[in-house]
């Protein structure tokens, strides 16, 4: 019979040659591939972070009005809703005439740093009726990414009812 038995090369200070581990240059090769793979996510990432934010933003707004016109209707009082836009801060804020509880208890809504805001108009007031005061036409609410300047999102107020809808739109 023959002797089967595998025989190993020892390196010059008694270790085998090969002892099942991987090299350097084959870890600088997968991490090479990896920031091969990277660069091509990065910027589809940068559409995904833009559109949710976009997705948040509109829900705050569309949240906004719907709460300025319950609390102008559960309140019995006027409600007035601002869209403030700066190069730094975007915000919604609520004016309530005179100080009560509820409306100590409304804070501002901060929309997303990149998300910019145009509205037109900038203010809605919602009378105790809950309908918007002075409405004349429809007015719109345009949202637009700073990441990515070809995701906006339009809502629409069609109605002194303050109905609302939104609209994407791509350019």
């Amino acid at each position: 019979m023959r002797n089967t038995m595998m025989t190993t090369r020892l390196s010059s200070g008694g270790l085998p040659r090969y002892a099942g581990g991987v090299t350097m240059v084959e870890v600088m090769i997968v991490i090479v591939i990896i920031g091969i793979m990277m660069a091509f996510a990065a910027p589809s990432m940068r559409g995904v972070a833009a559109r949710s934010d976009l997705k948040t933003a509109t829900d705050n707004v569309i949240q906004a009005l719907r709460m300025a016109k319950n609390r102008a209707r559960v309140t019995n009082r006027p409600v007035t809703v601002t869209f403030s836009t700066s190069t730094t801060h975007n915000s919604i804020s609520f004016q309530f005439p005179g100080e009560d509880a509820m409306a100590l208890a409304t804070p501002n809504i901060d929309l997303p740093a990149n998300i910019t805001v145009e509205a037109s108009p900038a203010t809605f007031q919602f009378d105790p009726m809950g309908t918007i005061t002075g409405f004349s036409q429809a007015s719109s609410i345009t949202l637009t990414s700073t990441l990515k300047s070809s995701e906006t999102e339009t809502i629409n107020i069609v109605n002194a009812m303050g109905y609302v809808t939104v609209g994407e739109t791509e350019t």
